[in-house]
């Protein structure tokens, strides 16, 4: 079953102030500041999702629930989730720019024989799969993978497992959400992600 995250920025001016929903440029309310499917950051994120792929990941944090000091809209929308809704948490912008985004991951997939040839030589994966079905693919060890030849109706892979950097696994969130709470306040402390997941 999908994992959905919804995740809303909040800042305050200072320590006193209260925290309110961010919004995007040209927009009249709070919105979901991210929200792609990304299981390895929804483990960095303290949401366990059960998936296997990645192994080696240190939550920032289990999760806390929504802040006391939460906005109105951001408690709104929450609410609005219903019982759906579930591992609500939270965390500023300073404990997300002090987590170890260089930490590397262990990775397990299934290659297809380019997927793996990429892998080789760039070591990168395009694209890899958790496991394949079917009478056309045929799992075959890595060593061989490259020397078999071509078969019609058959997709040689192999399973195998390689290194990433958080960073990496992650670098749509980096891009994206961090470089707007760094744009939006006075202070890492003074800004924050609220998320919740669905299913």
């Amino acid at each position: 079953m999908a994992i959905d995250i919804h995740l809303y920025v909040e800042h305050r001016r200072d320590g006193s102030s209260p925290w309110v929903g961010a919004r995007k440029v040209n927009s009249t309310r709070t919105e979901p500041i991210y929200a792609t499917p990304n299981y390895t950051l929804f483990e960095i994120l303290g949401f366990p999702t059960g998936s296997p792929g990645a192994t080696g990941i240190e939550p920032i944090t289990v999760p806390r629930g929504l802040p006391d000091d939460v906005s109105v809209e951001v408690r709104l929308l929450s609410l609005s989730a219903g019982d759906e809704a579930g591992g609500h948490s939270w965390l500023t912008l300073e404990e997300l720019q002090g987590y170890d985004w260089g930490k590397y991951l262990t990775v397990e997939g299934v290659l297809t024989r380019d997927e793996y040839a990429s892998l080789l030589k760039s070591g990168k994966a395009p694209s890899w799969k958790s496991d394949v079905f079917g009478a056309n693919f045929v799992l075959v060890p890595h060593e061989q993978i490259l020397t078999l030849p071509p078969s019609d109706g058959k997709v040689f892979c192999t399973r195998v497992a390689w290194e990433v950097p958080c960073r990496e696994r992650c670098e749509d969130f980096l891009a994206r959400v961090i470089p707007f709470m760094e744009d939006i306040g006075p202070g890492p402390e003074h800004e924050r992600i609220v998320y919740w997941f669905t299913s």
